[in-house]
């Protein structure tokens, strides 16, 4: 018996002015052969329209290319890899492995080696530091260390008080869940050290975390399962709303004014930034934890699209499981059908007006670049793919 693993590339369609039009429509799949195990975090090469999977139980770093709906690449021999990154000036992929402790640096162009920074102890996390492409990097009892990629040193690290979870740049600040902590502690980039911590009492096992572009700080706690807004300076709790449990990512959707919440329990829950209003419930499967949302100009059609990727795999005795997307106008039509059941990945694409494109941080959401096609990839562990429309 052979294990299929899969992305689902799901294209979200807002319908226009129906009634109970879904907030979310799945739609496509692009299967991950010779894939087993856990599926960790996501990144995109929006420029190659690349996007590269941390496949953790699996040891492995797939690329796929999008526009073809296909693997081009494969990165093997990793130990445990969990927290991926692509930074565009340098033009290199950042993997950081669970396993050995350590972050990977690998050539965007051809995928080839570019060093090797040995961290400690369960290196996770990565994010880039818009302001100078430096890599940050949440690992072992308790740090975020500075990478400069290029040369592939440690600059610096922030000691922390427990295994940081996620964590989101704005400017030279930076928030970050240590639900071992219990705390969301802000730090100093620049100043190497916590300048202030939020404890949290009732509330426990926060573990996704986001920014949104109204001066909030948006986590999701596990237990019990909420989504919580608070205000980035002062720490004070200004919105709550029951979600989907045993989340591992969030996400903001600066141009519709959303968030969506990736949860283990089989779900992706989409609220309005505003005032948390449950706008839908999207059913996957369980295990579907981790999450990646990336705004960005597109110039195919004036058109909004936001593109949701769930991953996981089956047993099968074949050689592979069938691919592929349904039509524009199935998705316009709100049209529903099941496929057979294979692995694949869908895509959900959401209309909308059309925004103008502007120059924003690859981390904060307020200084996403927001255009005609923002993308959201989602992954799914351990799921036994079907086709929707």
């Amino acid at each position: 018996m052979s294990r299929i693993a899969a992305i689902i590339v799901a294209t979200l369609i807002a319908a226009p002015a129906m009634a109970q039009a879904p907030a979310l429509v799945p739609d496509g799949a692009i299967a991950l052969p010779d894939t087993a195990g856990r599926i960790d975090h996501l990144a995109v090469d929006l420029t190659r329209k690349h996007l590269f999977v941390a496949e953790l139980g699996n040891g492995t770093v797939d690329v796929i290319d999008l526009a073809g709906r296909k693997i081009i690449h494969r990165i093997a021999g990793l130990k445990e890899p969990q927290g991926i990154a692509y930074e565009p000036k340098s033009d290199l992929v950042a993997v950081a492995s669970g396993g050995d402790g350590t972050l990977r640096l690998y050539a965007a162009a051809d995928f080839k080696p570019r060093g090797v920074v040995k961290l400690g102890d369960d290196a996770d996390n990565v994010r880039v530091d818009g302001r100078n492409g430096h890599i940050v990097v949440g690992y072992g009892d308790g740090a975020l260390a500075v990478i400069d990629p290029v040369a592939a040193v440690k600059l610096s690290e922030i000691k922390l008080p427990g295994h940081p979870e996620s964590f989101r740049l704005a400017g030279s600040k930076v928030f970050i869940n240590i639900p071992d902590a219990r705390q969301i502690a802000v730090a100093g980039l620049d100043a190497n050290r916590i300048t202030a911590t939020w404890k949290q009492d009732a509330l426990h096992s926060n573990f996704p975390l986001m920014l949104d572009d109204a001066g909030h700080v948006a986590v999701v706690f596990r237990s019990p399962a909420r989504l919580v807004l608070f205000d980035a300076v002062t720490g004070k709790q200004t919105g709550a709303a029951d979600t989907c449990g045993d989340s591992d990512d969030l996400f903001f959707d600066a141009a519709r004014k959303r968030f969506y919440v990736s949860c283990g329990a089989g779900a992706v829950d989409v609220f309005a930034a505003g005032d948390l209003k449950p706008l839908g419930r999207i059913e996957t499967k369980s295990g579907g934890r981790t999450s990646l949302f990336v705004a960005h100009c597109g110039q195919e059609a004036p058109r909004q699209e936001t593109s949701l990727c769930t991953a996981g795999h089956r047993q099968d005795s074949g050689a592979g499981a069938k691919t592929g997307c349904p039509s524009r106008r199935a998705e316009a039509e709100g049209a529903g059908r099941s496929a057979q059941a294979g692995t694949g990945a869908s895509a959900i694409s959401q209309q909308g007006r059309q925004a103008s494109c502007r120059d924003q941080s690859p981390d904060h959401p307020a200084s996403r670049a927001v255009g005609p096609e923002p993308r959201v990839p989602i992954n799914e562990s351990w799921l036994r793919l079907r086709w929707w429309t």
